[in-house]
């Protein structure tokens, strides 16, 4: 998983990218799925729209679950929030 954020245009946004790879560092041939769009989830994250940042995504594990930990951080406010689900 990666944490990529795009500022080629407005409204910026932040993504969590998951890659699947043949053999290590082979970003060339590599699937990518979009697993977060930070911005888009914003009302579920913080509990309204605006324009959120992703980063640093992390996988936390409780028995048999796994959790996605990443932190958001918010641009209209420029706060941070921790998210976990």
């Amino acid at each position: 998983m990666s944490a990529s954020n795009d500022y080629s245009q407005k409204p910026y946004r932040g993504y969590i990218v998951a890659f699947v790879m043949d053999y290590p560092y082979n970003i060339g041939d590599s699937l990518r799925y979009v697993l977060i769009d930070a911005t888009q989830l914003s009302k579920l994250f913080i509990g309204r729209e605006t324009v959120l940042g992703a980063d640093t995504p992390s996988l936390l594990m409780r028995n048999d679950d796994a959790l996605l930990y990443l932190s958001v951080v918010d641009r209209g406010r420029w706060s941070l929030e921790p998210i976990c689900g």
